[in-house]
């Protein structure tokens, strides 16, 4: 079996897991000037539209940039531009370009992202249901022998973190716990989602936390959540300890339309 693969612009290395955008696709993203045509300026974000979303980088880290974007072309509409005018027809300012040229060189360098793949739920696997507060944080065990919540307050020196490190913590905490071999961990938090599924963030002080997660040699998939329906909120908010029954099971299941993505399993993990 081949250890790399080249598809839909994207070089996928089978053995370490990542996806990454094609050398020469990056180097499209090439400083742009006031005397750049409309034409390159479109298709440097074409570029840039692409490699954000193949590497799961979230757009509102360039929200300036595209705004910018939209305004210029908003003015090319109203103006009946030529694609093949130059910049320098839409007034924008050196301060705009500078800020759009910082989004493509940032673009530019992302790292490689996970690959992720998509399945439904399996009922034999068991859930860990993760959450934290102010308060505490807490996990829930759901498997086939039965139900247990671990909750805890937070130290002193946890308790000055932000609650997006907190939310990974207590994933961390949880898989710790339970020591189980394959898991699907449920979590409520956008960002805690987002950052194991492409095994980084740009917050750096989040990567120590997401690099000891991904290390694991445990078989992790991961499912994000409605809060309403993350049965580990409430002991989150009043930490606490205890062993329930099978028969406090029944209730305790992922919603038959909730997704698992697979996440990285065993080996070394470079944030």
């Amino acid at each position: 079996m081949a250890s790399r693969l080249t598809i839909l612009g994207l070089d996928v290395d089978c053995s370490s897991k990542l996806v990454d955008v094609k050398k020469q696709t990056r180097n499209k993203l090439s400083t742009l000037t006031r005397n750049s045509t409309l034409r390159h300026f479109f298709s440097a974000f074409g570029v840039f539209s692409f490699i954000n979303r193949a590497l799961h980088s979230p757009f509102a880290l360039h929200y300036t940039a595209l705004t910018i974007v939209c305004k210029v072309f908003s003015l090319f509409v109203q103006q009946s531009l030529n694609l093949d005018e130059k910049l320098s027809a839409t007034n924008l300012s050196q301060h705009d370009l500078d800020a759009v040229n910082e989004a493509l060189v940032l673009t530019s360098k992302l790292p490689p992202a996970r690959a992720t793949s998509r399945v439904a739920v399996s009922g034999e696997l068991p859930v860990i249901f993760t959450d934290a507060s102010l308060a505490g944080g807490a996990a829930l065990l759901a498997g086939e022998s039965g139900l247990e919540v671990v909750s805890w307050a937070w130290s002193q020196s946890a308790q000055c973190c932000s609650i997006n490190m907190k939310e990974l913590l207590a994933i961390s905490a949880g898989i710790d716990f339970f020591q189980k071999q394959a898991v699907i961990i449920a979590t409520d938090s956008q960002v805690a989602f987002a950052t194991l599924r492409k095994g980084w963030s740009q917050a750096k002080h989040l990567n120590d936390v997401i690099k000891e997660i991904l290390q694991r040699r445990a078989e992790l998939w991961l499912t994000w959540i409605p809060s309403g329906k993350n049965f580990a909120d409430l002991p989150s908010r009043f930490p606490l300890r205890m062993t329930l029954q099978d028969s406090d099971v029944k209730d305790i299941v992922l919603d038959h339309e909730a997704k698992v993505e697979k996440l990285w399993h065993g080996g070394k993990w470079t944030c």
